[in-house]
């Protein structure tokens, strides 16, 4: 009994405490192009701290993220991509706000969620561990209901 005493509280102490919010940062000025094709595309780029791509409640965070603030005129482009990467120490560096030369090296391991639409569609989501795909989702509960 004693035991239970002290093992109650803490598991109550785990399962009540808080989750770790999630903190995103704009990180270059959106790229827009047109290609070859004459098609065109637009990516936004974001830094997340403290996201778990495992953790469902974080991915849902992200998923309302991405409804907050995605492109309101996304359908005007053939592609449109928001890449969101790990906050590390590299995260925050001023040369990677500014410089997509600089993003495009530190990118290959940090790089943690890509959402994706195809000619004005929500066409999925690819997830990445150290540089990998290890998941695409074409759907997402948040997302494909509300394009």
């Amino acid at each position: 009994m004693k035991k239970l005493l002290v093992v109650l509280p803490l598991i109550l102490l785990l399962c009540c405490s808080e989750s770790v919010r999630l903190e995103f940062f704009p990180l270059l000025p959106s790229k827009t192009g047109t290609f070859q094709d004459k098609s065109t595309g637009k990516v936004d780029y974001f830094v997340v701290k403290n996201l778990d791509i495992n953790n469902q409640l974080h991915i849902a965070e992200v998923d309302s993220f991405v409804l907050k603030k995605h492109d309101q005129e996304f359908k005007k482009y053939n592609s449109y991509q928001m890449l969101f990467y790990k906050y590390s120490r590299f995260g925050m560096n001023e040369n990677f706000k500014h410089n997509e030369e600089d993003l495009i090296e530190w990118k290959g391991d940090d790089l943690l969620l890509e959402y994706n639409w195809q000619n004005g569609k929500f066409s999925g989501i690819n997830y990445y561990k150290n540089g990998v795909g290890v998941k695409y989702y074409q759907k997402s509960k948040l997302i494909s209901n509300e394009f």
